[in-house]
């Protein structure tokens, strides 16, 4: 509780001086973080609980979807090997019991506003698969400290952590879904497992947000791209290499740009992040260098 008064007095401080980016009483929009609660994080109880960063995954009209930035927490999806409902659920039922009144004030769950997932109407929930693929989410997150010692399983390579996906009913045999280290989400972990972490998501009043003053750290300069053209349809996944889940596979005419921002290459494969439009919006994704020809992605040596 002393750490989030400092917090807040020093913010209106640095309000009051301008020293405050224009963004934390702005708009939000996608791209942007958004601090909005707080919770155990540097597993140093001592120091009080940290405040709660969140990525902004869409903004429209006076709605925000936000997740947590880090995996929080680690848990199991529910105590025994059945088929089990969202609303039943382990994790649901700590959503919006210890972590919605201890992580919250009620000014904070005054911003939230109910998402209907599952058959609920709760203003706290984890993302489904498509919506992380959507979202181009189909990647180990960073984990907290604390989230560390509560078990959450860590690549040795990358560091990143597991972290448990959304599933109205889970599958008859107690299975259901998580997003692991390198990316690919699995349909195959049982519900009674321990080292998946927790990434709470949750709709937001933009107005809200902007009348509490909540800080915002605004989107971040445009990444540096090439451009790169299309030579066959794009088949996408999630990561750069075949142990990402393919996303999906896009026909669009041989020759049409695309911005690649990234090239790696994974076991003698070389792999392009690209991004395109289609269908109106606008896709992110990794997919064959093979399928798009530009020399310049690997003379870059985009990392």
């Amino acid at each position: 509780m002393i750490r989030r008064w400092m917090s807040i007095v020093l913010f209106l401080t640095l309000l009051a001086a301008g020293c405050v980016p224009a963004s934390a009483a702005g708009a939000l929009r996608a791209g942007d973080r958004v601090q909005i609660g707080y919770y155990e994080q540097d597993n140093n109880d001592r120091n009080g609980q940290e405040p709660i960063w969140w990525d902004v995954l869409e903004a429209s009209g006076d709605r925000a979807l936000l997740i947590s930035s880090q995996a929080l927490d680690c848990m199991e999806y529910y105590h025994r090997n059945i088929a089990v409902a969202w609303r039943n659920s382990t994790i649901r039922n700590w959503l919006m019991g210890v972590f919605y009144y201890e992580a919250f004030s009620e000014t904070d769950q005054s911003c939230m506003t109910v998402a209907g997932y599952g058959g609920m109407n709760d203003p706290l929930f984890i993302l489904n698969k498509e919506q992380i693929l959507s979202y181009g989410l189909a990647q180990g997150c960073d984990v907290t400290a604390y989230a560390r010692r509560r078990g959450v399983q860590i690549g040795e390579d990358n560091g990143k952590g597991c972290w448990w996906v959304r599933m109205d009913v889970t599958y008859d045999n107690g299975n259901t879904r998580f997003v692991g280290i390198h990316g690919k989400v699995y349909d195959s972990n049982r519900v009674t497992v321990r080292n998946n972490g927790v990434r709470p998501a949750m709709w937001v009043s933009i107005r809200g947000v902007e009348r509490n003053g909540y800080p915002v750290r605004g989107q971040q300069p445009s990444e540096d791209y090439c451009t790169g053209y299309t030579n066959q349809k794009l088949a996408t996944r999630g990561g750069p290499s075949t142990r990402y889940d393919e996303t999906h596979t896009f026909s669009i005419p041989v020759g049409t740009a695309v911005k690649i921002y990234r090239y790696q290459v994974t076991n003698g494969t070389p792999w392009v992040e690209v991004e395109f439009e289609y269908g109106g919006e606008l896709v992110r994704a990794w997919t064959g260098k093979k399928r798009v020809d530009s020399d310049e992605a690997k003379r870059k040596g985009r990392p």
